[in-house]
């Protein structure tokens, strides 16, 4: 058991669902559909839109946001970008308030348990979606933002390690 208090993710994040309608996407807009997050969230085959490519309504976010794949999330499809766009309205756009770091966020939901969590509690035979609510509602241990930010620099660095070596 962790030693550290816990909050639910509504309690210190928001999960953003800013709609743009797809004639108010711009020329160069970066869009990420669930196919341009793989599992374990690093982003695959990115792409610009031009105006009126899409045909449907987008999230917007930024590289505040946490991207979590609310479409079968035993896919593990979470990824945090370095840049703004638009997603598909199967990704949740996740900002985290002030008392959550971003990277501890992410390795957080990246978690096994939390994957199996999620997946759990997903409704639908075929294509199982996590709502938005009960996302929200997930538990997270939150220790201190400087014990947060130190979790997720040795994650980050791990996973650098990890690349590193497949790519060998």
């Amino acid at each position: 058991m962790s030693r550290w208090p816990t909050a639910a993710l509504q309690e210190v994040a928001d999960i953003e669902r800013n709609v743009v309608h797809a004639s108010a996407i711009e020329d160069g807009t970066p869009y990420v559909g669930l196919e341009n997050i793989a599992s374990g969230g690093e982003f695959v085959d990115l792409r610009e839109v031009e105006r009126g490519e899409l045909a449907s309504s987008k999230f917007s976010f930024s590289p505040e946001h946490v991207l979590f794949g609310k479409l079968r999330p035993y896919l593990a499809k979470i990824a945090r970008p370095e840049f703004a766009g638009v997603c598909s309205t199967d990704i949740l756009p996740i900002l985290p308030r002030p008392s959550l770091d971003r990277g501890y966020l992410s390795h957080f939901l990246l978690r096994p348990e939390s994957i199996a969590w999620a997946s759990s509690r997903a409704t639908g035979a075929n294509l199982p979606r996590l709502s938005p609510r009960i996302l929200a509602g997930m538990r997270l241990p939150l220790p201190p933002l400087s014990e947060q930010r130190r979790i997720a620099e040795v994650l980050d660095r791990a996973e650098a390690l990890r690349a590193k070596r497949r790519a060998a």
